[in-house]
């Protein structure tokens, strides 16, 4: 998870879990009524994500809807660190990967 943190940034992990939380993707017998907070609360919550090009929030944003998912993808992009682009693609595919694209 550290080495991820460094990649996506410690502001928009921040994001990623408050949205998890607050989006009500806590475990079971945790689920709960989401919290309200007032404009300023939320303009200060996000404007830290908020100058991530919009392609890259859908996906990340996309992504946190799959939580169960996050780990097991984080563990094999961990071990096939060097991979990049269309490489990286194929490798995917050729490995039958069952996760969603965003993740």
């Amino acid at each position: 998870m550290q080495s991820r943190m460094k990649t996506i940034g410690r502001p928009l992990a921040a994001a990623l879990a408050f949205l998890a939380l607050a989006g009500g993707l806590a475990p079971a017998g945790l689920a709960q009524a989401p919290p309200t907070f007032p404009p300023q609360e939320l303009d200060r919550m996000v404007s830290r994500i908020a100058l991530y090009p919009d392609p890259l929030l859908s996906q990340v944003l996309t992504a946190a809807t799959f939580t169960n998912e996050i780990p097991d993808a984080a563990r094999w992009a961990d071990q096939h660190h060097y991979l990049r682009g269309d490489e990286m693609a194929r490798s995917i595919a050729e490995d039958r990967l069952p996760w969603d694209p965003s993740v």
